[in-house]
């Protein structure tokens, strides 16, 4: 049978590794981007629970198993791997029960080298069915999987690192659902921090609290004590802008951002600060001047939307509570958002340029949305907008010409202005053909470590489209 070693030297203690993959996070932080895996339910002794994708677990003792959904439906294949061993903080092993594998047993181990340093090394064992015509296949998808697993904690451990003296905090966080949210959330929780999700709906999971923006009210007994909030939730600005449409992305953030930040002002305590998110739209059209902080706003429907949005704070900074407002650039995810959206197109050799190619798109890769996100919560300094885009903001044709080269395919068919506009209106011309040459003056300033500012890493590691891997291996 198949064995692979992996194995990456870390500048953090022995505990600490354990730490980050017992935190309830990490399972969720090491899953790659590029691979739809769900969470069906989390087995520990005689207690069974079905879980949403973003309630916490983590149970790392033997007997515990997991159960989850792999692949696009309708083809998902059910997979139940259970903790055969469990050694804190040395380490544990997972085998699967049931699956697609015909064997599968993975080693996790945690080596000190001193009370600072420590190794990760990850042992799989497996065999593959049908006589193992998929073996190439499954070695490669095996060596991107566990290229990023090692990349990614070994980012996460050094963020968290920058931050451990400020301890454990409680954190609540809306549109924990979505891309950047239910991400966040695993991040944090990786980290060590206590994490609530606001909910339209009745709470079912005892760190939820609900809300309601329609009718205006909220949980505002479970918000006293929190020490961060972070403001996500808005109607998606994707679709056709109607007038019912546009309004709807108005009222959302206007309204949610205002209900949230009028509860706070009226806190016995309050949190230290309010993450209220907002966006580049801010700036509208900047293709041939560049757009920083200190930059006026637009006039226009994204200008006007993102100006109430974070005007809408205003009562929780008159109550002293800092806020911030992270404006967000075009976020590249293999989970989800524009990346994944575009990808079908040029996977089948149908991608291009759109208009004329020459407008600015302002893209951050989702691992720097987090890094950046919890550098606003924790630096006490900061206020106020943050451009949270890549240093090297790229033009549309160059995005298509790099994305095309990542997954090797041709980039030969522009999409014209008039079917653009056609076929999506005022949104595809406002998103889609005007240009942000966006400048995250802020984020330099600090010296915020981007993790990935070039495209093309970025894109590599979101697709798992990495040069060729090396990893001990022996049949």
């Amino acid at each position: 049978m198949p064995h692979k070693r992996f194995e990456t030297h870390l500048n953090v203690s022995q505990q600490q590794l354990y730490g980050y993959h017992a935190s309830g996070g990490a399972f969720e932080r090491l899953v790659p981007p590029w691979d739809q895996i769900r969470i069906l339910a989390w087995k520990g002794g005689e207690e069974t629970r079905a879980l949403p994708e973003h309630q916490q677990f983590g149970d790392l003792s033997t007997g515990t198993e997991v159960h989850l959904k792999v692949g696009p439906p309708p083809f998902a294949l059910t997979l139940v791997a259970k903790h055969t061993e469990h050694t804190k903080p040395f380490g544990f092993v997972d085998e699967q029960v049931s699956g697609p594998f015909s064997t599968w047993k993975h080693q996790h181990r945690f080596i000190q080298k001193d009370v600072h340093q420590s190794t990760l090394v990850d042992e799989l064992t497996y065999k593959t069915p049908l006589f193992g015509l998929f073996d190439t296949l499954v070695s490669s998808k095996i060596d991107s999987t566990f290229y990023l697993r090692h990349l990614r904690t070994a980012m996460d451990l050094s963020r968290f690192e920058s931050y451990a003296h400020v301890g454990a905090k409680k954190i609540a966080i809306t549109g924990a659902s979505g891309l950047i949210g239910r991400n966040l959330s695993a991040f944090l929780r990786a980290a060590g921090h206590q994490v609530f999700h606001l909910v339209r709906r009745v709470p079912t999971l005892l760190n939820e609290i609900q809300w309601n923006v329609k009718e205006g009210t909220i949980d505002a007994q479970s918000l006293e004590g929190m020490d961060v909030v972070v403001h996500l939730a808005g109607e998606s600005i994707d679709g056709r802008w109607t007038k019912e449409k546009k309004a709807r992305i108005y009222n959302s953030r206007k309204d949610g951002t205002e209900l949230i930040a009028q509860t706070l002002a009226g806190l016995q305590h309050p949190p230290e600060v309010l993450v209220s998110a907002s966006a580049v739209g801010y700036y509208g059209n900047h293709d041939k001047e560049v757009a920083d902080e200190t930059t006026s706003p637009s006039d226009l429907f994204l200008g006007s939307v993102c100006q109430a949005w974070e005007k809408a704070a205003d009562s929780a900074r008159a109550a002293g509570i800092r806020v911030v407002h992270p404006r967000m650039g075009v976020v590249l995810s293999g989970q989800g958002g524009a990346l994944k959206k575009m990808l079908p197109a040029f996977l089948a050799g149908g991608g291009g340029r759109l208009g004329t190619g020459k407008q600015w798109m302002p893209w951050v890769s989702l691992e720097d949305v987090l890094g950046l996100l919890y550098v606003l919560m924790m630096e006490k300094s900061i206020l106020g907008p943050v451009n949270v885009v890549s240093p090297n903001v790229v033009q549309n044709h160059e995005f298509t010409k790099t994305l095309g080269t990542v997954i090797r395919r041709p980039t030969m068919i522009p999409v014209p202005k008039f079917a653009i506009k056609t076929l999506f209106g005022e949104m595809g011309e406002t998103l889609l053909l005007e240009g942000r040459r966006v400048h995250p003056s802020v984020a330099l300033n600090i010296e915020f470590p981007y993790q990935f500012a070039d495209l093309e890493q970025a894109l590599r590691f979101e697709l798992g489209k990495f040069p060729t891997l090396s990893s001990s291996e022996e049949a």
